[in-house]
């Protein structure tokens, strides 16, 4: 079998290297890991093949520069490691420059629901799954945010991840302040301790394989410090609803929150891309990267993956590069 090549892009973050940490511990397949990151000194770059710095998802190089990097390496597929580069790919997909088979990105329906906020919101009410009650800021005044929401209340732009632009509101001057920006939701404040993330690989017709859960907690990055794995079965109705309605493609993460005052669990928020915890996923028996390599590239349902149950601690490390006096 020939080399495979696989162009990942923000190794220097915890997706990207993580992705590359799962391809890596896929059996019996030859590959070679393209790595790109903006910064030229991204840690990820020590566990690549080859390793490129790139440009910016918004800036107008990145549509040359991603074409150009495919043409040189002869890519077979793209793993996006960040939010932005899974935009820009799809745009690149959308418009035709490159073919939808090379990129591992989520469906249409999948992507335009799950990275909007509000349209989040929305499907769950249309579906009649429990929600967090929300108002939309371009719609709603001062008035009717706290009526719905209560003080404090939370706000998030439309499009935003990791916690980017989320603000706890506790007045109703910051709650006006908000109305005016007319963008973004707000959203009842939750006070709770217990948080969940649910991955599932969607196979593009409302079904998926491979699901795992986990009991989680956040560390000030935003990404998943402490992780247990529990039974899926507990969120199983409210994502098959949600896959059924919106056909979500490749590695989807829903990320749910226990209310403490109903003991109801709500749906917070969906990732429509591979999330931080998927080398946590690989290590219980989940490797998301294997299975875009078998359902992207192969075009293949991906095989039955099983999950090890157990508990995961993040921790900081280094990567040590002696000069060569010291060696």
């Amino acid at each position: 079998m020939k080399r495979i090549k696989v162009l990942v892009t923000g190794v220097g973050a915890i997706i990207g290297y993580g992705i590359i940490n799962s391809l890596k511990k896929i059996p019996n397949l030859e590959l070679h890991i393209v790595g790109v990151d903006v910064f030229p000194d991204a840690v990820g770059r020590h566990w690549c093949d080859t390793f490129v710095q790139g440009v910016y998802a918004q800036s107008e190089q990145f549509s040359d520069f991603i074409i150009s990097i495919v043409k040189q390496h002869k890519i077979d597929l793209i793993i996006p490691g960040i939010e932005q580069d899974v935009d820009a790919l799809a745009k690149l997909v959308e418009i035709g420059k490159l073919p939808k088979e090379l990129v591992a990105i989520n469906s249409k329906c999948g992507l335009a629901t799950f990275q909007n906020k509000l349209n989040t919101s929305n499907v769950q009410v249309e579906l009649n799954i429990p929600y967090i009650q929300f108002a939309d800021a371009s719609l709603s005044n001062k008035k009717e945010v706290i009526d719905k929401c209560g003080l404090p209340c939370i706000y998030k732009p439309y499009s935003a991840y990791a916690g980017k632009g989320l603000a706890i509101l506790h007045t109703e001057s910051e709650v006006e302040k908000k109305c005016e920006l007319k963008e973004g939701i707000f959203q009842r404040y939750i006070r709770s301790d217990k948080e969940y993330t649910v991955s599932v690989f969607g196979l593009d017709d409302g079904g998926f394989i491979n699901p795992i859960a986990f009991e989680r907690r956040l560390g000030p990055d935003g990404a998943t410090h402490k992780a247990k794995v529990i039974d899926f079965a507990l969120f199983e109705l409210v994502v098959k609803l949600l896959c059924q309605k919106t056909k979500p493609k490749g590695p989807t993460n829903f990320q749910f929150i226990s209310d403490d005052s109903s003991d109801d669990i709500l749906l917070l928020e969906v990732n429509p891309r591979v999330s931080s915890s998927t080398s946590i996923r690989q290590k219980f028996g989940i490797n998301e990267a294997e299975m875009c390599l078998e359902f992207y590239l192969f075009n293949e349902i991906p095989k039955q993956q099983f999950v090890k149950y157990g508990s995961a601690e993040r921790f900081i490390d280094e990567v040590i590069v002696y000069d060569s006096d010291n060696i």
